[in-house]
């Protein structure tokens, strides 16, 4: 495998600011313009490029970047734990810097991450994800996760 070989992609963005894009979906018809159009790259719509991506047991260690902005993330992509170990992330660069812990991880249909690469038949693992910062609460966070097949 090519260590700059692309493993998947993962966007995340305050869910404030989700909730406001959703809302003008619903009222405005407001739509981004799509990645997939081949106007705008994954990478210059804000999705980061995982680059590393290791099973461990029930959890996915993945790492992946975008210019400044470097992102670690371990997830668990079995079980959603309710106020349990959902797993850790740490953001180097951007606005939203920092560690946090995973809420909630969801596994989901691919049309439910507006996620239409023209490679994406290579794509085959999605997820939803909601974090908070450390100090606790400072920012939510919205994930979204899309991964080619990781080797076990």
């Amino acid at each position: 495998m090519n260590a700059h070989e692309i493993m998947g992609y993962l966007f995340f963005q305050s869910v404030e600011k989700f909730q406001k894009q959703k809302h003008k979906t619903l009222f405005d018809e407001f739509v981004e313009q799509s990645p997939a159009n081949g106007l705008i790259s994954y990478s210059g719509n804000g999705w980061c490029k995982i680059t590393h991506s290791i099973v461990d047991g029930e959890f996915l260690k993945i790492a992946g970047q975008r210019d400044i902005i470097t992102v670690e993330a371990r997830f668990n992509m079995v079980n959603n734990v309710p106020e349990g170990d959902n797993g850790f992330y740490e953001i180097k660069g951007g606005s939203f810097a920092g560690k946090g812990t995973f809420l909630n991880i969801l596994r989901m249909p691919r049309e439910d991450l507006d996620f239409q690469a023209r490679d994406s038949a290579d794509f085959t693992h999605f997820f939803i994800c909601h974090s908070h910062s450390s100090p606790k609460g400072i920012h939510f966070l919205r994930w979204r996760i899309a991964l080619k097949d990781f080797l076990n």
